[in-house]
């Protein structure tokens, strides 16, 4: 998707709590130490145990507790979708937590990935560049407002500062929640924590923290029990699917009205 810049992703995946996971949860997660960058070990030999596998340099982390294990990583998802990629140790760890002779079962998978659409205008270059963020984020939360939001505006009385849309979509095994709008950075990416690493000094600066722009979240929750990296690609599909349509919706947005 030309234009679309992939800003985080999580995988977490959920199981029947393992009460034995503190005695094995070293010797499960010491295998792959050596494919990241640092281990920290939280509440350890307690049962909420908690070992985190750190690769900044690869931009993503992975960690695993007594009732669930997550992934998070940042930037492009290319490598986030190949079998050899970044979530292969990932997806290895969540075989070796079905092997273990205590595990019960899979409660499902839940995939959040964040997007930004920056957005164009046939305008910017006879007005020159605004001179601060807000100046950037106004114009995109009216003209947001005015395509995807007109019969609402009457509702609220006087101006508004931001604006969002909230789409749910049940498929199968499979229910998603869309949340989209103007992207604020001053707000969004500390209260969304879109940036993994922090952005002084990481290799992996991002080069979306800038306005005007949309913010697209998508949220997909599978209730089966595939619990795979196959079933991550599905989820990615449907993400990458909402993402182009909205991003088609949202061509010249800021030209609307001109």
């Amino acid at each position: 998707m030309p234009g679309v810049r992939a800003v985080k992703t999580e995988i977490q995946v959920r199981y029947d709590s393992l009460l034995e996971f503190s005695s094995v949860a070293r010797r499960l997660m010491g295998k792959y130490t050596s494919v990241t960058d640092g281990i920290t070990i939280r509440n350890q030999n307690q049962l909420d145990e908690r070992i985190i596998l750190s690769a900044p340099e690869e931009g993503y982390f992975f960690d695993c507790t007594w009732e669930r294990a997550a992934f998070v990583g940042e930037g492009k998802r290319s490598n986030f979708r190949s079998e050899g990629g970044k979530t292969r140790f990932f997806f290895s760890l969540i075989e070796d937590i079905s092997d273990l002779g205590f595990f019960d079962k899979f409660n499902g998978m839940a995939v959040v990935a964040y997007d930004v659409i920056p957005l164009e205008s046939e305008r910017q270059s006879t007005t020159g560049e605004p001179e601060s963020i807000e100046e950037m984020v106004d114009p995109v939360v009216e003209a947001f407002s005015e395509r995807f939001l007109r019969e609402s505006q009457s509702l609220i009385p006087g101006s508004h500062t931001d604006a969002g849309v909230i789409l749910n979509h049940q498929e199968g095994n499979f229910q998603m929640t869309t949340q989209f709008g103007p992207f604020r950075p001053e707000k969004d990416v500390e209260g969304r924590d879109l940036i993994v690493f922090g952005q002084a000094g990481s290799p992996h600066s991002p080069d979306w923290a800038v306005a005007p722009s949309l913010l697209v979240q998508n949220e997909i929750v599978y209730s089966g029990t595939d619990i795979s990296h196959d079933t991550f690609l599905r989820c990615d599909e449907k993400r990458k699917a909402v993402v182009e349509r909205i991003a088609k919706s949202s061509k010249s947005l800021l030209d609307h009205g001109s």
